[in-house]
C-alpha cells in the first residue's frame, strides 16, 4: 500500500502541468498524509532488524541477548502504536473522502483549462522532463561505488564500470586456459 501510496503522488507530480492544481494539490496532500501513516509502522519494524542485527553482533561482555529483547520489546511497542494510529486513521471518515476523491479524480481527471488545447505538448514536455529526471538519477547511482550500486549491473546498456571485475576476469579466463590446457603439455 505504501508504494502504490508513493506511485499516486510521482503520477500527480509528473503530469502537474496537464492537471488542475488544486484538485491535484488536496489529493497529493492526502496521500501523503496515509503515506506518513503507512510509513510510521514500516519504519518501526526496519529500525527494530537493524538494530536486532547490530545486537547480534555485538561481543559477549556487551551482554547482546538482554539488549536484543529490550530491543524487541521497545520497537514492539513502537510498531503497536503505529498500527493502532493505522488502523483509527483507515477505518476515518478521512479516509473515505481520500478513497471516494481518489475515485472521482481517476474516473474524470479535472484538467487545467488550457489542458485540452495543449495537452500532446504538456505530454511531450512531461515525457521529456521525466526522462531527463530519471537519467540524472541514473547517472547519480553510476557514479556511487560498486558495493552500493546495484544499479550499474542491472543497467544492460551502461555495461559494468571501467575497471570493474577486471581481476576476476583475468583470473577466470586463466582457470578456463589451465582446464583446456592438456596435463602432458
Amino acid at each position: 500500500m505504501r508504494i502504490a501510496v508513493r506511485r499516486l503522488r510521482s503520477t500527480l507530480r509528473a503530469h502537474r502541468r496537464c492537471l488542475d492544481p488544486a484538485a491535484s494539490k488536496a489529493l497529493a496532500a492526502e496521500l501523503r498524509w496515509l503515506g506518513r501513516l503507512l510509513g510510521d509502522a514500516r519504519d518501526s519494524e526496519v529500525l527494530r532488524k537493524h538494530l536486532v542485527t547490530q545486537a547480534r553482533n555485538l561481543p559477549e561482555w556487551a551482554h547482546p541477548a538482554p539488549m536484543r529483547s529490550r530491543i524487541a520489546v521497545w520497537t514492539d511497542e513502537g510498531y503497536e502504536r503505529a498500527r493502532a494510529t493505522m488502523t483509527a486513521a483507515l477505518d476515518s471518515e478521512r479516509y473515505y473522502r481520500m478513497l471516494t476523491t481518489l475515485e472521482q479524480f481517476s474516473a474524470a481527471p479535472v484538467p487545467r483549462p488550457k489542458a485540452h488545447q495543449e495537452t500532446r505538448t504538456e505530454v511531450r514536455h512531461t515525457l521529456i522532463r521525466e526522462q531527463k529526471r530519471v537519467a540524472a538519477r541514473m547517472e547519480t547511482a553510476r557514479a556511487l561505488p560498486p558495493a552500493r550500486s546495484a544499479t550499474r549491473l542491472c543497467t544492460p546498456h551502461a555495461g559494468p564500470p571501467s575497471g570493474h571485475g577486471t581481476r576476476l576476469r583475468e583470473r577466470r579466463r586463466s582457470s578456463a586456459g589451465r582446464r583446456t590446457a592438456s596435463p602432458d603439455g
